[in-house]
């Protein structure tokens, strides 16, 4: 407990980074939304206001925690702090610690948003429809937005954390900040382009995680799960591939 400790309070300044970070640009998106947008549910100035932040979370997420690690593996702490105690061990807490600082910095970021879009930006209805009470979970979100956002909010954080879990794990094998820091936004992007290419848009990551993203006829229970099975399936093959190419270039080197 003592090193789990220790671990958060060194990636304290990375998830303070990405609440910050996110608040602000949640605040000004539904804000504009609420004064610029037809709005017939409070929760709507909320979910069309995460369109921006929803769009580049994987990056937000993964920069700020990724490059601590890739820098304490460059400048070779990591080696020293396996005096003291297991390399593996303090490498997994502090993977854990980042996806946990991560998990809740982005269910802040979101709910605090909802909270003062549904209490303080919504003024009545200024058009629009009830098309989302026939989206998945759309009673929920018209009837008990709060309780519903509370919820959906946990899911984006734990799904912030996988992102955040992906951008560790680059960080481990590869020296090149850009890669390490883009590879969670830039798998998310060829992934949305992939199945959108294929028509199955809907077992997209991005659909997990993007409230009512797509047309209800085509939106599922099991949507939302299985673009985040597919995300940890995917990404764990990639991982693998990288660690087994740096190995090999490892036991070249020695060769020689």
């Amino acid at each position: 407990m003592r090193q789990m400790k220790e671990n958060i309070k060194e990636i304290c300044l990375s998830a303070i980074f990405v609440f910050v970070v996110g608040i602000t640009v949640l605040l000004i998106s539904c804000g504009m939304i609420a004064q610029n947008t037809a709005i017939y549910y409070p929760i709507e100035i909320w979910y069309h206001g995460c369109t921006i932040m929803d769009f580049f979370l994987p990056l937000l997420v993964s920069l700020p925690f990724s490059y601590v690690m890739l820098m304490k593996r460059k400048c070779r702490f990591i080696e020293y702090v396996a005096v003291r105690v297991k390399k593996t061990s303090y490498i997994h807490k502090q993977i854990l610690a980042g996806m946990l600082l991560s998990a809740v910095a982005v269910f802040l970021m979101y709910f605090i948003s909802l909270f003062v879009s549904v209490n303080f930006f919504y003024q009545g209805a200024t058009g629009g429809s009830g098309y989302v009470k026939n989206y998945v979970f759309g009673t929920y979100q018209v009837e008990s937005p709060m309780l519903f956002g509370f919820v959906w909010c946990l899911w984006k954080g734990i799904v912030a954390s996988l992102f955040t879990w992906f951008g560790y794990m680059i960080a481990l094998y590869i020296d090149n900040i850009f890669v390490v820091s883009l590879a969670p936004f830039i798998y998310c992007m060829a992934e949305n382009m992939i199945t959108g290419i294929i028509q199955i848009p809907e077992y997209s990551v991005l659909t997990s995680y993007v409230l009512n993203r797509l047309s209800p006829e085509v939106m599922h229970v099991w949507t939302f799960a299985i673009g985040v099975v597919v995300f940890v399936f995917i990404t764990s093959i990639i991982t693998f591939g990288v660690a087994l190419r740096r190995r090999r270039l490892y036991e070249n080197v020695q060769k020689y």
